[in-house]
């Protein structure tokens, strides 16, 4: 029987786990060989941590398996580590000549990791990011030179990067992005159908030229093909959307769209969409060239899934990150109907967060809230910042529900309350939750992570030690900063308060299973927001 998306998940984490603790004390030739080939699994799962984990016992155990090398080097990569990625790569080059066959991906991913490293640079034009940039095309060119045709790939970072150096200003030595662009075309061949990375290639040529009903069938054409992970489409939209920039064309925030689409709704823990305030901003004030014309590039059902992804843009501006003020983040929140907690009057609209993210004892010890700022980043043109006037209710997070209600004190009149929802599917693996927070409090990114919901203690059948305290158990784990997050139901209608979540790999003291469960495991749990409305409305609070 073939195993979903979440099992495919749970089974290669677990066996990475298990592999890295025998690994250390009890290696085998075998053992090592299965390492090896579980690492492309977990970067396609987007398991980065645990593929570095293992990739480094895999190339202490075995220093010639080039593929581990370079999958080790792509977990780098995709966890932030460049330098650790270029010096890895470096030696790999040492080691193998130019015969070898992963040599020209080595070379692939020293101008990914310089390309990044130039992409990361706060002075976008200053000396370090023309040495980057420098540097990246050096790579991408000795690969593409050796091997037009093989490495084609490497080409359209070549245009990427002739456009970089063109929009910036910076004297370099290199033909136009459209010269670039058109080899790649003549060199791509005839369609392959068995590679989806073709696909993607000839749709970045055509943007390059300007070519946008090519680009878009080419897009469509990727995203249907069945290797087309999460890995490779993630992959697509970071450099579109932040190498390329194709959103400042209404063409090119149209194909961003369908990829963030399909990305977040794909059935998979893998599917994680981050996205940045301005671009959130940006693509929720966009509107369609033409929804006919949307719905022939992108199919019906991609059409439908584009209308959904566009339902939860407009919920992300309801979401506001908690921060220290003039500091730094540390949690999440969303605004919520005073109404829909039996509070007079009705209409105000109300912050909901979790007790432990903030609470009546302030922040520091400072119960006036002053140093306390909540900024929602989504709304308008530019990020909405207020005070918080005083707290209305809270729970506690020692066996209670774990929420703090707050009035705001700004222009709250532009925030639109989130829809709330009581009622829960049944639990099984068709039904799938969404979360929208701030994850790792310090960067400023949403992230909207696709969840299977796994069990909840609500009715019919749910069995809560405490009939006032029902919680809901979802796949996966957000990340440090995603406290007091939202979690959504498939029609974008919140059902909990996100409070508690736990991996493995982290250390965590895993979470029981709900419902009388005696083992333990990996998840994220949220209070159920059917028990937060009945403990606010039996306190009976009237605001002045």
């Amino acid at each position: 029987m073939a195993t979903n998306g979440l099992s495919q998940t749970k089974v290669a984490s677990e066996r990475a786990d298990e592999l890295c603790q025998t690994l250390i004390t009890q290696p085998t030739t075998e053992l090592i060989e299965e390492g090896a080939k579980l690492l492309g699994q977990l970067r396609d799962l987007r398991e980065f941590d645990r593929l570095c984990d293992l990739a480094e016992l895999v190339c202490r155990l075995d220093s010639m398996n080039g593929k581990a090398r370079r999958l080790y080097a792509q977990g780098l990569i995709e966890t932030g580590k460049l330098k650790a990625a270029v010096g890895l790569l470096e030696c790999a080059k040492l080691d193998f000549d130019e015969q070898h066959p992963e040599y020209s991906e080595f070379e692939g991913l020293l101008g990914r990791a310089y390309k990044q490293l130039f992409m990361d640079t706060v002075d976008p034009e200053g000396i370090w990011a023309e040495t980057f940039l420098k540097l990246s095309f050096s790579f991408y060119e000795a690969a593409y030179t050796r091997d037009p045709v093989k490495n084609f790939w490497h080409d359209i970072n070549l245009a990427g990067l002739a456009q970089a150096a063109q929009i910036r200003g910076m004297a370099f030595d290199c033909d136009k992005p459209q010269t670039y662009a058109k080899a790649v075309l003549e060199n791509l061949g005839p369609e392959d159908p068995t590679n989806q990375w073709w696909y993607a290639t000839k749709a970045e040529a055509h943007l390059a030229l300007d070519e946008w009903a090519d680009a878009e069938q080419a897009i469509r054409k990727y995203i249907e093909h069945k290797d087309t992970t999460p890995f490779a489409l993630a992959s697509t939209l970071r450099q579109l959307r932040d190498f390329w920039g194709i959103q400042r064309k209404p063409e090119g925030a149209r194909l961003l769209q369908m990829l963030e689409a399909t990305l977040m709704s794909r059935p998979t823990p893998g599917a994680v969409l981050q996205i940045g305030a301005q671009h959130l901003r940006e693509m929720r004030a966009l509107e369609p060239v033409n929804d006919e014309q949307l719905q022939w590039v992108a199919g019906r059902e991609g059409f439908e899934t584009i209308e959904w992804y566009r339902a939860g843009l407009k919920c992300a501006a309801s979401v506001a990150a908690i921060t220290k003020r003039l500091g730094l983040r540390f949690g999440t929140g969303f605004a919520v109907r005073a109404g829909d907690f039996g509070i007079e009057p009705d209409d105000e609209v109300l912050l909901l967060t979790n007790f432990h993210v903030l609470n009546s004892d302030g922040l520091a010890g400072r119960r006036k809230f002053d140093n306390v700022e909540i900024v929602f980043e989504a709304v308008g043109d530019k990020p909405l910042r207020m005070l918080i006037r005083a707290i209305v209710a809270e729970s506690g997070s020692d066996r209670g529900l774990d929420y703090a209600l707050f009035r705001l004190n700004g222009p709250t009149e532009t925030i639109k309350p989130l829809d709330l929802q009581r009622e829960i599917a049944k639990a099984d693996s068709k039904a799938w939750v969404y979360v929208i927070g701030y994850p790792l409090a310090d960067v400023m990114q949403f992230s909207l992570r696709n969840n299977t919901l796994l069990d909840h203690e609500c009715e019919p059948t749910g069995k809560p030690p405490e009939p006032t305290r029902r919680r809901i158990q979802y796949s996966a784990s957000t990340e440090e900063g995603s406290s007091g997050s939202p979690v959504f139901d498939d029609k974008w209608e919140c059902i909990g308060l996100h409070h508690a979540g736990s991996k493995h790999s982290r250390g965590d003291v895993l979470l029981q299973k709900l419902n009388g469960g005696n083992q333990c495991g990996e998840a994220n749990q949220a209070i159920w927001i059917g028990s937060i409305q009945d403990d606010v409305k039996n306190k009976k609070i009237i605001l002045e």
